[in-house]
């Protein structure tokens, strides 16, 4: 096998663009799992009338929970994500309810799975929320999701893509590919990029 050095500038275009596409897929995915729970609670008083569906009768705040590493070693990923969580609650506050407000009761994981487990465990007892958003990593998440499971909360991870987390229970979801799908396809973009 012989070595082949590739072009400094093709090199550092390539991890640009990646960088650049890993940062727009957590934004887009974090703004889709905040808009697909928002779905869920607007799908409550749906109707035929051609009007965006209203949740009538409730006024008030609905509470969701945020998992999301604000410290530790994926501090920058958890700002990334704080961001499109924070687009997309201004979004849906401004449009989607009558007298019913979103708020996010946030949580720091920091960034570790101890910390997920304990972001879980007070989110479910002490604020009683019914529905969590995160955590970032698939290790956290894969010893956080059964701890929403038993107690029959709602969680969602964007950014988890280990195989086998969504298998873990029917109150759990995440919405990326796994990881056998992800590394597949990077595998190709990059062969074409850097030509090996």
């Amino acid at each position: 096998m012989t070595n082949t050095v590739f072009p400094k500038d093709v090199a550092i275009n390539a991890i640009f663009e990646a960088q650049f596409i890993n940062t727009r897929t957590i934004r887009f995915a974090t703004v889709l799992a905040v808009a697909g729970l928002i779905a869920g609670f607007s799908a409550c008083s749906e109707s035929n009338s051609g009007e965006t569906p209203q949740i009538k009768g409730f006024s008030g705040d609905i509470s969701i929970g945020l998992v999301n590493p604000a410290t530790g070693r994926l501090a920058s990923v958890g700002m990334e994500m704080q961001n499109g969580f924070e687009l997309a609650l201004e979004e849906i506050n401004n449009s989607q309810f009558d007298n019913a407000k979103l708020k996010f009761v946030t949580e720091d994981d920091q960034s570790t799975v101890e910390g997920a487990v304990e972001a879980f465990n007070k989110l479910i007892s002490e604020d009683g929320v019914s529905v969590i958003v995160g955590p970032a990593s698939s290790s956290a998440t894969e010893t956080a999701f059964p701890i929403a499971q038993e107690n029959r909360v709602v969680a969602v991870s964007a950014t988890s893509a280990a195989r086998g987390l969504s298998e873990i229970g029917d109150f759990v979801f995440r919405t990326i590919l796994a990881t056998d799908v992800l590394i597949t396809s990077g595998i190709e973009v990059t062969r074409a990029k850097l030509r090996y």
